[in-house]
């Protein structure tokens, strides 16, 4: 029984030491960052899909749009809450600039508050994540930790 209670007690602070970790980062505006003009928060209707090439390669789920170039999460109502992007065949915008190549572009526009690990250590793709309080936004840059470069971009809207 008091086994139990240890293990519980570590399960909690792992979980409440990985929630806290995001408040940890000190808030950026990202209210900017567009994906060929799509932002999280507008309406998947005001959209053109057409231009994107569907695909059978993810597991299909409600509320989940997915094509080879991006993929795209809203809402019960339809309002974009996900956005998942290959930066190599989507337009990234910040502050109206095109952000092409490198993570080293992203921290020049938006700075140095963000928490950065490992997004996939196998594959050699490391995160830098930052977070918007005021606007319950978050941004995600995956790069490849050899050059440097940009493979995706992920925006979420949390609540």
């Amino acid at each position: 029984m008091k086994n139990n209670f240890v293990v519980i007690l570590i399960l909690l602070s792992i979980v409440f030491s990985l929630t806290a970790c995001n408040r940890n980062i000190p808030s950026t505006d990202l209210t900017s960052i567009k994906i060929d003009d799509i932002e999280v928060g507008e309406p998947l209707s005001d959209i053109e899909l057409g231009k994107y090439t569907e695909s059978d390669r993810f597991i299909e789920k409600e509320n989940t749009y997915n094509f080879e170039e991006i993929k795209i999460e809203t809402d019960d109502d339809g309002i974009i809450i996900q956005i998942k992007a290959n930066i190599h065949d989507t337009r990234v915008l910040i502050d109206d600039r095109e952000v092409v190549n490198s993570i080293g572009e992203i921290t020049s526009v938006l700075g140095e508050n963000y928490k950065n690990g490992w997004y996939n250590r196998e594959q050699s793709l490391k995160e830098n994540k930052y977070i918007d309080s005021e606007n319950k936004l978050e941004a995600s840059f995956v790069y490849d930790d050899n050059g440097r470069n940009l493979v995706w971009i992920i925006l979420n809207k949390f609540k």
